[in-house]
Order: structure tokens, then sequence, then C-alpha cells
């Protein structure tokens, strides 16, 4: 697969504690990903604000915070694009199926696949400039279990 119709977006906010996990997760694999043809960006946007990195890739990966109460901190969890729809639990995705809708409304190359990996966090609200301890212990196996998953499914799709 060509790996410039891949393009995956590290999402989070910098001044909240774990809703940064994405930019912390960005950091680490950012240079690793791009030496493997990867298109990455660190990113403090969301929803519309995320059209022009979207457009014209065939397929988007999204790293974000979740905070659901139903998986230990540090889970990693795989939502389709089919469950943005119902599942807004993160400032960083909501709006993305609305995106994409009028990104197919205008005419706009919109990613046929839409996959965001979502870490169960602990505190996603608390201003602060560090993670919590027990998402921060995880940070590093966290990194290998992203870099995984994003090698599946990129190998895994079909172009």
């Amino acid at each position: 697969m060509p790996l410039n119709s891949v393009i995956v977006l590290f999402l989070g906010n910098s001044i909240l504690t774990d809703d940064r996990i994405g930019l912390v997760l960005g950091n680490k694999l950012k240079n690793r990903l791009e030496s493997l043809g990867y298109k990455v960006e660190i990113l403090e946007k969301s929803g519309l604000a995320l059209i022009d990195y979207l457009e014209s890739y065939d397929i988007a990966i999204i790293v974000d915070s979740i905070k659901t109460g139903k998986y230990p901190v540090g889970s990693l969890i795989l939502l389709k694009e089919s469950e943005l729809k119902r599942v807004i639990v993160s400032p960083h995705y909501s709006g993305i199926f609305e995106a994409i809708e009028l990104m197919n409304f205008l005419n706009i190359n919109a990613p046929r696949e839409i996959h965001v990996l979502a870490i169960e966090v602990e505190d996603p609200y608390t201003v602060s400039e560090s993670l919590s301890p027990k998402l921060k212990s995880k940070v590093t196996t966290l990194a290998e279990n992203v870099f995984e998953k994003i090698m599946e499914i990129t190998n895994s799709s079909r172009l």
C-alpha cells in the first residue's frame, strides 16, 4: 500500500492532564513513522478544523484520548468511522463524521477509511502540564501498542 495515502493525526490538548496523551505519543512516534513514509501531524485541533489534514488521503488514523470508565487506564480502543456518530466522548473527534459528510458534499476527497485509536485516560479535564501518574507509567508500552496498531491497520487495508 502506498504510504502517502495514509495520514496519522495525533490529537490532544497540551494544558489538560491526560488529554495530552495524543500529543505525547505523537512526539514519541513521529520520527519513526515518518522514516517509514507515513504523513504525521501532531495537532491541537478538532472536528471541521481537521478537513485540511484529511483531504486527499485514503486512510486517516486518529490517535486521541477517551474517557469511558469502561476500560483500565492506558487501554487502547479502536473505533471505526461508523462508531463516531454514536460515541462522542472526546472533543477532538467530535464533528469528524460531519466533517466527512461536508467533504463529500463539497466534493473534497475524504478518506475512504477513518480509524480512531482512543486511549482510555483517567483525568482529561484538570489543567496541568503533565500526565496523571497512572497514565504516565504506561507511555512507553502505549507508544509500542499504537505503533503496532497503525502497522496492523495499514497492512490490512486495501487501496
